[in-house]
């Protein structure tokens, strides 16, 4: 079997006491489950090995001031980008971008923020963890990888609880049934 390009060893950006909390035999059986996910006889997981952890590079944990924590990946391959409810900033032609991401943008500018039509959220990480509770999911059957990733969210929110001031939005059934309180 071929090794995962997403280990949660090697997350950047300051992340690595994930890895301690999380122990080993979880961080090898996570990144287990990704490489079985992936085989070509499965269908498309999303988003690609090299964006799963996109969220963490962009967003060191001493920067974080909120975390918008969304359900899972967009299952289009062209909007999944490993950040929660953001795109990559340049779509495929033809590639429309998701609804939700419209109506946060749409938001913004009614709240006075500078949005324009084609933005992503990328910018927002500077100071914003767009984290997904799923860090994946597999085209069609997006609950496949929920309860994998469960242990990994709970790990990421508990860091920050701990080490930040920061703000949480739940958006979405799941990132709510993560219960904050």
């Amino acid at each position: 079997m071929m090794a995962t390009t997403c280990s949660i060893r090697n997350i950047g950006g300051g992340w690595g006491a994930l890895a301690g909390r999380l122990g080993e035999a979880y961080c090898r059986s996570l990144e287990d489950f990704l490489d079985s996910a992936r085989v070509p006889s499965q269908p498309d997981v999303r988003p690609g090995s090299e964006h799963v952890f996109a969220a963490f590079e962009a967003t060191p944990p001493d920067s974080v001031r909120a975390v918008i924590l969304g359900q899972d990946p967009y299952p289009n391959k062209y909007q999944a980008c490993g950040l929660a409810f953001s795109v990559p900033a340049s779509l495929p032609k033809g590639v429309r971008r998701p609804p939700s991401l419209g109506r946060i943008l749409a938001e913004a500018r009614r709240d006075g923020f500078r949005a324009p039509p084609g933005a992503t959220l990328e910018n927002w990480t500077r100071h914003v963890l767009l984290l997904n509770s799923s860090l994946t999911l597999q085209k069609g059957r997006s609950d496949r990888h929920r309860a994998a990733w469960r242990p990994f969210a709970d790990a990421v929110i508990e860091l920050l609880v701990e080490t930040s001031d920061a703000v949480f939005l739940l958006w979405g059934v799941w990132a709510q049934e993560l219960g904050l309180g």
